[in-house]
């Protein structure tokens, strides 16, 4: 008598069960991803409001050993030491002022540029190793492209030239309100002290002004009109562009729902407050907090 089994035969999937499989993992894939990329995008906004914050608590240091004055956005003065050129124009912006509470460590608790040569060569520069690619609050926002783009949102610069030298935030000019006349985004003096134009007790309405914004440029244009100028708010004014450019610096797609042609009304870029509160501001939000107009 033969005891032996019969063989038994292993089935696998047929064809058409494999394809039902992979295309209910396509689905899932396709429903998942934007959860994903969402969440994602809100950990980065949260990211950069913890930054900004820390950029506010250096702007406290900064006045504590200051004697109660803030930082200009950008001050020129003759230099009187090296290194750089005895009697040249040394050159400074307020992130080389409050750099060495932000990124001392690495830069030996120096000032960045602290004698306004704007050269990596002789000191500590924003753009310089080990700060430029560092996780440090001055390079802070991670959705920050480092790259200028015009207002049709074509790529014009990247990670180098003129897109190296900003950090994607900006310093606030406008310290008095309701007065609209910016200060002079370059303070002549002779000397770097005291620290800044006015002292942080001078901006008044702290809670509503900014004292740093999202920006795509190093430095000031357009917000320097008196109005603002887009339409329709103001009649015949310029078409809203589709991405800032360096005449309206207001990274208006920062941490918006597009990567680029978000609304003037959006929730689309983080702003610190002179208080030192961070919140998501709309680009209409954000005139308002830098002109109070």
């Amino acid at each position: 008598m033969d005891d032996r089994k019969p063989t038994q035969t292993r089935r696998g999937f047929t064809l058409v069960e494999l394809l039902v499989v992979i295309g209910i993992i396509a689905v899932l894939i396709s429903v998942l991803l934007p959860t994903l990329a969402s969440a994602r995008k809100a950990g980065y906004k949260a990211k950069c409001l913890a930054n900004l914050k820390t950029l506010g608590d250096a702007y406290k240091m900064y006045q504590l050993d200051n004697k109660g004055w803030w930082t200009p956005s950008w001050q020129q003065y003759t230099r009187t030491i090296p290194p750089g050129t005895v009697g040249g124009t040394a050159d400074k912006r307020w992130h080389d002022f409050i750099g060495k509470y932000v990124v001392g460590g690495m830069i030996g608790k120096q000032e960045l540029n602290w004698n306004g040569t704007q050269l990596g060569s002789i000191e500590p520069q924003l753009w310089t190793e080990p700060v430029w690619h560092s996780d440090n609050a001055l390079w802070g926002c991670p959705m920050w492209e480092r790259i200028f783009r015009d207002s049709a949102g074509n790529v014009v610069n990247v990670d180098s030239g003129l897109a190296q030298y900003t950090c994607g935030y900006l310093q606030n000019k406008y310290p008095f309100a309701p007065r609209l006349t910016p200060v002079a985004e370059s303070l002549n003096a002779t000397s770097p002290n005291p620290g800044g134009h006015f002292k942080y007790t001078q901006w008044s309405r702290q809670s509503e002004r900014a004292l740093i914004f999202e920006s795509i440029s190093h430095n000031w244009s357009m917000p320097g009109v008196t109005t603002w100028p887009f339409a329709p708010e103001k009649p015949g004014g310029t078409v809203w562009p589709r991405t800032p450019d360096v005449n309206f610096p207001i990274d208006f797609n920062r941490h918006g729902r597009n990567r680029i042609a978000n609304k003037p009304t959006d929730p689309s870029l983080n702003m610190l407050f002179c208080d030192g509160h961070a919140e998501t501001v709309s680009a209409r939000q954000a005139w308002k907090a830098i002109r109070m107009d």
